[in-house]
């Protein structure tokens, strides 16, 4: 398992680096998140079992965020490149700031959701006795701004593609964005309510 969680966590975050697809990049992306979630496994128990449930939920909020985004600039089937997401900040503000907050949180920046669940995740497996592995995802983890930040420059620092309008949200997407922002934002610096339902239901089991 230390193997494995290595292997992924190094090999999702060296793979997604060289993408251009945005689909392509957030799947290495959740091969390098599974690693993550080796870390609880291997820490054993009911706080890794909590650990990697808590940041299973937390990793489905900031997928569904970053997937919100990619499937909003898809056109005609064709999975959306860099080069869509140039000058998104001004086409849609809104849309680039929900890509900003997943990537972002995703990487695990503070205060955000991944974040916490980071933490608790790497606080587990120190409790376990595996802190180089600990070291090694948090290296990682740094690796991984690396290639979100590829495409929030594009998004922020670039201007639009000629031809490339407006972007105009559905009212659901505006409010399943809200909401995706909101749990982000929440869960990151107040992650304690739903930390405790998870232990709870853990211990039950």
């Amino acid at each position: 398992l230390i193997a494995l969680a290595v292997i992924t966590m190094t090999w999702g975050n060296l793979a997604a680096i060289r993408q251009k697809d945005a689909k392509r990049m957030l799947a290495y992306s959740s091969i390098s998140q599974v690693g993550y979630l080796l870390l609880g496994v291997l820490a054993w128990g009911s706080g890794g079992y909590t650990a990697v449930i808590y940041y299973t939920i937390v990793y489905m909020v900031m997928n569904l965020g970053a997937f919100l985004v990619v499937s909003r600039l898809a056109h005609e089937g064709r999975d959306p490149r860099l080069e869509d997401f140039q000058g998104l900040a001004k086409r849609s503000p809104f849309l680039a700031f929900i890509f900003l907050l997943s990537v972002f949180s995703l990487a695990g920046i503070p205060p955000l959701a991944g974040f916490a669940g980071k933490w608790i995740l790497f606080q587990s497996a120190l409790n376990a006795g595996f802190p180089l592995l600990v070291i090694w995802a948090m290296i990682n983890s740094t690796v991984s701004l690396y290639y979100y930040l590829t495409f929030v420059k594009e998004a922020y620092m670039k201007e639009p593609v000629p031809g490339k309008n407006v972007l105009t949200l559905r009212l659901s997407e505006r409010i399943a964005g809200f909401l995706i922002l909101l749990a982000i934002l929440f869960l990151g610096i107040y992650p304690t309510p739903l930390y405790q339902l998870v232990e709870a239901a853990v211990r039950k089991l």
